[in-house]
This record gives structure tokens, C-alpha cells and sequence, in this order.
């Protein structure tokens, strides 16, 4: 998702990091429904009539950047700094847009404009699917220079699509159906679940989702069942979940639909045991207010941006760069970029080594044995960014973003 490099230490347990929020009123016409980080200083959001904002300085200005229509921005992707895919849909049933930019996102023209499209996931440069309104899923194999229809998995819109990689994906619809596939969405398998809204998976068969109820739901086979934790935002619509790495996850929304009105209270849960304890972080800056959270994503360096309604982005700059409190970690990973075999060093505390790709896939898993040095070989796997997660015996945890090209 993002081409870059940097070491963030992040330490169990700092939850009190998670009240300090602050709120930004960016320059959008009205909701930003959407947030795509880029680098820890570029972030972009998109939402309703067109509206697109971006800052350069992490956060702290904001600008507004025309697509040239009023359609609405339903999701935004970066391969690489410059590179750039967005999602709309017009709102009116009607054929919209899939843009394309290749200069940091200054500039879009339409790649695609045969539906309405409402997700996207790119589990490489290469290899892309994007959700429409109709319940189609188009899917590119070359960087998008071509696209095809691939199978329908529904009829009804498809406002969730997350692959991890170029075989297996999974996707919401909107008659409450988690849709999978193991063959690039040749076939698809359907499995109801109500009020259901997203997902997140971590491998094929482990992962989370979120629904109309204010529940987060666990999962082991691969969607098929799920065990519900149960928030204390009853029949609050949740919006969004993503996790930053293994063990840092966070769920936003809400909507409560009571009463026969529906009254938008936003709503921000946080984990730091991968999905085992949720906390309610009631410390946010719009508690209480009738504003909306909409979609959460993070920054290379672990900060947390979140798209909300009436043009607003919160962040969270506390859970950024936590430093190790003992001072025992020291990992050094050379080369980085690599072509997929490189070393790692490692201090005498370490107790186990994963790799993980963007979209949460486990690629590489092994305990180390207290091995200063360890050889690892990843050429199989396609390029683009991955998470090195190293867990030490002193309950700490490092990770850092390799390139493989």
C-alpha cells in the first residue's frame, strides 16, 4: 500500500495513548467518507460531492484538490507516492468514475467509468479488485493498464472488498452477505450474516467483522461462523475496522438507528492483544456530538487518521514512535529494500519473528531461539511492502516495514 521505510516500536499495554485525539475541519464541501495514508506526512480523505483534501505536513494543513465532477468518494489507494487509484459512484445509480493519478494525486483521469464503484483493494501493484453499486467486482492483472468483470457475488452493493492476495478475497454486500473466493473471484462462496457491514482478515481463515448491532465478530473459518463480542453501543452502526499491524486494532463508528430517527454518535473502539479486548476510548474530541466516524487508517509510523462527517479528520499523534521502555530492543535488518532475501540481528530477548503483507496475510513465522542472526527468504512472494514483527520475552514488540522489489 504505501513504498517506504520506517521503524515503529510498539509497546502492549500504552492504551492510555488512545485518549489523546485531535480534531481538524479540513476544506472539503461536507463528509469525508474515506482516508488513504500515504507516507507519515502525506494523507488524503474523500467524501461526499467530490470532495478531496490532502496534507503534506501530517496533518497539520489542509488543501482542497478538484476531480473535476461532484461524485462521491468512496475509497482512495497509493501503490507508491505518485501512483493513485479512487473509487466514486454518482449517487444517482448511474455510471461514475475509477480515476487514476500519477502525480501524487494532483491530477485524475478517468480509467474506468462502466459502474458505480464503492471499494477497492489492491493486494500488489499489479493486482487489483474494485466493488461497484451493481455487486459486480472488476479486477486488473497489470497495474490497471486492463480491467475485467469477473463473477458477480451479489446483486446488491458492495461497499467492502479486502484480497490478500491475487487468490483470496473477501467482500460485504450491502443484504448482508460475506462473499469468498480462493480463485481470483472466479467463484464465489455466500454465507448471511446479519447486519453485517466490513471485515478484516488477517489469513484465510482468521479475521474479524463489524456490524449494524455495535458488535465486533471473530472469526476462524474463514467467514463461515463468527463469535460476537458485544460493544455497549447496542444497535449502533459501526463504520470501519483496520489494524496496524498484528496486535493494534481499532473500530470506529457509529449510527443509532433508535426510536425511528437515526442520530450519528461517534463511536472509536481500540485493541492492542489482536482482537481478544476491545476499550471504548470515550476521551475523543467529538463524544457526545452529533457528528460521524466513518473510516480509519494508519500511517507508517502507527498514527491514526479517521474521516468523519462535517470535514472532519481526527488523529491521534500519542500512539506514534512509542520508544522501547527497556532499551534492550535493538533489531537491524540489512539490505532493506531487498529482493525478498535478507538478515535480520537480533538482541538475546527475542522470542519470535512474523511477517505479514498490507492487507494482514502471514508470510514468514519463526521462533527464534535466541539466535543472534537470522537468514530469511521471502523471493516467492510478490513485491511490494511487508510488516517484520518481532516479539521479545520482555512483552514488547517491534515492527518494521520491508520493501521486497
Amino acid at each position: 500500500m504505501k513504498n517506504y521505510l520506517i521503524l515503529v516500536l510498539i509497546i502492549l499495554g500504552a492504551s492510555n495513548a488512545n485518549s489523546q485525539w485531535t480534531e481538524v475541519v479540513t476544506p472539503s464541501s461536507y463528509h469525508l467518507y474515506c482516508v488513504e495514508t500515504v507516507t507519515d506526512d502525506i494523507v488524503f480523505a474523500g467524501g461526499h460531492g467530490g470532495s478531496l483534501v490532502r496534507t503534506t505536513d501530517a496533518g497539520a494543513n489542509w488543501e482542497s484538490i478538484s476531480i473535476g465532477s461532484a461524485d462521491w468518494i468512496n475509497a482512495i489507494h497509493f501503490s507508491s507516492v505518485t501512483d493513485g487509484w479512487m473509487a466514486t459512484s454518482s449517487g444517482a445509480s448511474s455510471s461514475a468514475h475509477l480515476l487514476k493519478t500519477t502525480d501524487g494525486g494532483l491530477n485524475w483521469v478517468s480509467a474506468l467509468s462502466t459502474d458505480e464503484y464503492t471499494s477497492m483493494s489492491w493486494p500488489s501493484a499489479s493486482t487489483g479488485y474494485v466493488g461497484t453499486w451493481s455487486g459486480t467486482v472488476v479486477k486488473t492483472i497489470d497495474g490497471g493498464l486492463n480491467w475485467s468483470t469477473v463473477t458477480s457475488p451479489s446483486t446488491s452493493n458492495i461497499p467492502k472488498i479486502q484480497f490478500l492476495d491475487a487468490q483470496n478475497g473477501f467482500a460485504v454486500s450491502t443484504d448482508y452477505y460475506m462473499h469468498r473466493t480462493q480463485d481470483g473471484g472466479a467463484t464465489w462462496e455466500s454465507f448471511y450474516h446479519s447486519g453485517i457491514r466490513s471485515v478484516f482478515f488477517q489469513d484465510v481463515n482468521n479475521g474479524f467483522c463489524i456490524d449494524s448491532y455495535g458488535r465486533i465478530g471473530k472469526t476462524s473459518d474463514g467467514g463461515e461462523t463468527f463469535t460476537y463480542w458485544q460493544s455497549t453501543f447496542v444497535d449502533y452502526k459501526l463504520q470501519d475496522m483496520h489494524f496496524s499491524g498484528p496486535l493494534t486494532g481499532y473500530v470506529v463508528g457509529g449510527l443509532d438507528c433508535g426510536n425511528g430517527s437515526c442520530v450519528n454518535k461517534p463511536v472509536i473502539l481500540t485493541t492492542s492483544d489482536g482482537g481478544i479486548t476491545w476499550i471504548n476510548d470515550t476521551n475523543h474530541p467529538l463524544v457526545g456530538q452529533t457528528k460521524g466516524l466513518y473510516e480509519i487508517d494508519c500511517t507508517p509510523n502507527g498514527t491514526p487518521f479517521i474521516a468523519g462527517s462535517n470535514s472532519i479528520v481526527l488523529k491521534n499523534d500519542a500512539i506514534a514512535g512509542l520508544p522501547d521502555l527497556n532499551g534492550e530492543n535493538s533489531v537491524i535488518v540489512n539490505p532493506n529494500p531487498n529482493a525478498g532475501q535478507f538478515s535480520v540481528s537480533l538482541p538475546n530477548n527475542t522470542q519470535t519473528i512474523r511477517i505479514h503483507s498490507t492487507t494482514g496475510k502471514l508470510v514468514y513465522e519463526e521462533q527464534t531461539g535466541q539466535h543472534k542472526k537470522v537468514n530469511i527468504d521471502i523471493t516467492t512472494v510478490e513485491k511490494g511492502v511487508y510488516f517484520l514483527s518481532i516479539d521479545f520475552i520482555n512483552g514488547t514488540s517491534q515492527r518494521e516495514r520491508l520493501i521486497v522489489n
